[in-house]
């Protein structure tokens, strides 16, 4: 009689700890349902807030694209006709912004841009172009930018002044877009070309080709004339590419002292710190 109390007591204290049980998960679900239902008021709420008062009202339509561009080598009307948008028909808040910088950035001139909107119905983009800084040899007449960006020919003042790169590698398997920089020389032949832009004496050097000689590892600079620091037309520099920057100085030093001491430069071999001068 005492096993079967006992039997019973622990079988009612089992009964009620399931009911208890049961009876929270009850209260939960009702919880989550209530605030799943009040996400969905919400939500709900405000989709129907913006189709009224935004992309369903006339105000937010596109009127206008704005495009501002950091040079004029490329018609604004080019850039509004790639983003394929409706002026008058599609709702400014319905634009995907980065499918629009997405769709700039397919251009090969393009090597930045900003996408934004400005209410009401104005989208502005604002585009930065590659400028290029020399020009390859082949029959597309390609461009290259700093990085190594091949660029399409392009009608530009002064292009024809752009040093020549001579000697690149499989030339012609390149088009506008791919990158010539992962040669080793192309990537001496930039790293050059702005150690010459950004020197003080950098512009004593008005490089008219640069030709790339990968067996010696060296790039010949070929110059026009410089009567101001009497450099002769068709002056030639030899640069190790294993030390650009010091081949360049060495060099600069040379010029600046023979053009203090009146004498003419027509070719200096800048591989070390022994430096062969040629008048």
């Amino acid at each position: 009689m005492e096993r079967e109390r006992m039997a019973n007591k622990k079988k009612s204290k089992s009964r009620a700890r399931g009911g208890q049980g049961r009876l929270l998960a009850l209260r939960l679900g009702v919880w989550f349902l209530l605030l799943a239902l009040t996400g969905g008021v919400i939500y709900g709420a405000h989709a129907t807030v913006a189709n009224l008062f935004y992309r369903n009202n006339p105000r937010t339509t596109l009127r206008h694209i704005e495009v501002i561009l950091n040079n004029d080598r490329l018609d604004p009307d080019q850039i509004r006709r790639r983003l394929n948008l409706r002026i008058g028909k599609d709702n400014l808040l319905d634009v995907d912004l980065a499918v629009m910088r997405n769709r700039l950035l397919e251009d090969p001139l393009i090597e930045q841009t900003e996408v934004r909107r400005q209410l009401p119905g104005t989208l502005v983009i604002r585009v930065y172009l590659r400028v290029p800084v020399a020009r390859l040899v082949n029959s597309q007449g390609f461009l290259v930018d700093k990085h190594g960006n091949v660029l399409p020919p392009l009608v530009l003042d002064g292009a024809e002044r752009l040093p020549t790169i001579v000697g690149v590698r499989a030339l012609t398997e390149y088009r506008p877009g791919d990158k010539v920089s992962d040669d080793f020389m192309v990537k001496a032949a930039l790293e050059f070309l702005r150690i010459r832009a950004t020197h003080p004496r950098g512009n004593w050097l008005d490089v008219e080709s640069i030709q790339l000689n990968s067996w010696h590892k060296t790039l010949a600079i070929y110059l026009r004339a410089n009567p101001a620091q009497r450099i002769l037309s068709g002056a030639k520099i030899t640069l190790a590419t294993e030390d650009i920057q010091g081949s360049v100085e060495r060099a600069l030093a040379v010029i600046e002292h023979r053009s203090a001491a009146g004498q003419a430069t027509q070719e200096i071999e800048s591989l070390s710190e022994k430096v062969p001068v040629r008048p």
